[in-house]
């Protein structure tokens, strides 16, 4: 499974995440999984909090992946 896998498979419950403990729970780095999540952001599968500390699925993303698990 990709990085980015995983960090959207953590994100599918919809619930802000912070950051670092997505990164420690996958044993990925911090710096790698904040330019990931930045890269998601960009392109709106993921809304960053306004301290840019935390994250979660964009609506249309998260209604997506839940789609996907049914």
């Amino acid at each position: 499974m990709s990085i980015i896998d995983s960090i959207l498979r953590v994100l599918t419950d919809g619930y802000w995440h912070n950051i670092k403990d997505v990164a420690e729970y996958f044993g990925y780095s911090e710096i790698k999984t904040v330019i990931i999540i930045k890269f998601l952001s960009e392109f709106g599968f993921v809304n960053l909090s306004k301290n840019k500390n935390q994250v979660k699925l964009s609506p249309p993303m998260f209604k997506f992946m839940t789609e996907l698990q049914i």
